[in-house]
């Protein structure tokens, strides 16, 4: 989902924990959703939707 942008270390601490949601925006490509074992990880960048738009 993050193209292999994120930080291993912050993948890994969130996926020790098992919180239900992972709420992030830091990587521009990738906008979505997708379920990792009970982890529902949501991108939330809007720039390729506004791409051109500002």
């Amino acid at each position: 989902m993050d193209n292999d942008y994120g930080s291993e270390e912050i993948r890994e601490f969130v996926l020790e924990r098992s919180p239900s949601y992972h709420i992030f925006g830091h990587n521009h490509a990738g906008y979505g959703k997708i379920k990792v074992k009970a982890i529902q990880f949501i991108n939330a960048s809007l720039y390729e939707l506004l791409e051109g738009k500002l």
